[in-house]
């Protein structure tokens, strides 16, 4: 009888650190981007960060395929990404999301701007954006207002 619980035990202890956290914690989603950053959310949430990953990567590529030609309204982007949810997609564009238009590629370090982020921070003030480096992230509300006050100068 002892030899079979001490083995349960072991195993217990064994596999407890190879089980990986679901970064439902805030505090958690700091250092993640990109699709870990959106995998980390359910339901809603999960939805608003795959679209403004989609929107800022056609942010991005607008950049690049018009010579650091910034997009100057929503129209600008639309070729440069599909979606498998245009119905949730449009809602978000109307309610959740905002564009920073006119960005000029180069200018400023591409830590310190934005260009597509969430319209409301959550209840811990953070909020997703998509900042110059073409990324998805997690930030709080005193770094979010300085870029975003930065990328407006």
């Amino acid at each position: 009888m002892f030899p079979d619980r001490s083995l349960r035990y072991i195993l217990l202890v064994v596999l407890l650190p190879v089980v990986p956290c679901s970064a439902k914690d805030p505090k958690d989603r700091k250092g993640l981007t990109g699709q870990k950053l959106i995998n980390s959310f359910d339901g809603d949430r999960k939805g608003l960060a795959g679209d403004i990953a989609l929107l800022g990567g056609a942010y991005t590529t607008h950049w690049d395929e018009n010579k650091g030609n910034p997009p100057k309204q929503f129209k600008d982007l639309e070729r440069y990404f599909d979606t498998d949810e245009p119905a949730r997609l449009k809602k978000n564009v109307r309610e959740n999301i905002v564009f920073v238009w006119n960005v000029k590629y180069g200018v400023k370090p591409p830590d310190k701007i934005i260009l597509v982020y969430e319209r409301r921070a959550d209840k811990d003030g953070n909020r997703l954006a998509v900042i110059g480096d073409g990324k998805l992230h997690f930030i709080g509300d005193a770094e979010f207002r300085a870029a975003l006050k930065a990328t407006k100068e």
